[in-house]
């Protein structure tokens, strides 16, 4: 190559002088009335396509019974209240155990206290009440009872 030929800033010359017109032909078109009016009527017309295509949609998944976007939401706040409503509960039950378990405690005290001043002094000190948990309750067999029924007097 010859030593006076500079091609990279020959390339980059054409290059700036290429998106300068570029650039003004694009400002022309777009800056023009009949672009402007021609943009508004493809976004109408798009506009209109999506609106269409939407409604379309709907009556299609109608059809199908599928759920809709308003539908989970609305079942998923009903989840949530109903979630919220059980954690409530399982605090107030939370709350009502503590509060058997201390007064299961406290009447349990009281009847050591009551058998221990009813007790002559010099017998054997009673036996520790055996501690109950939900696991250890039997219930107690249940008996059932046949009620018979009156006799009826035919008609005559």
């Amino acid at each position: 190559m010859s030593e006076g030929i500079d091609l990279e800033a020959m390339t980059r010359q054409w290059q700036e002088m290429m998106m300068d017109g570029w650039s003004k032909a694009t400002k022309q078109v777009v800056g023009s009335d009949s672009f402007a009016a021609a943009s508004s009527s493809y976004m109408d017309w798009a506009l209109n396509w999506q609106k269409q295509m939407r409604n379309n949609t709907g009556q299609f998944l109608d059809s199908l019974e599928f759920p809709k976007r308003s539908d989970i939401a609305r079942i998923s706040k009903q989840v949530t209240a109903v979630e919220m409503r059980i954690a409530d509960l399982e605090d107030r039950l939370d709350k009502m155990t503590g509060l058997l378990g201390a007064m299961s405690t406290a009447m349990q005290k009281m009847v050591e206290h009551s058998i221990s001043a009813q007790a002559p002094a010099k017998t054997a000190p009673a036996p520790a009440p055996v501690e109950r948990s939900e696991k250890n309750v039997e219930a107690a067999p249940v008996k059932k009872v046949i009620k018979k029924a009156p006799a009826r007097k035919a008609k005559a």
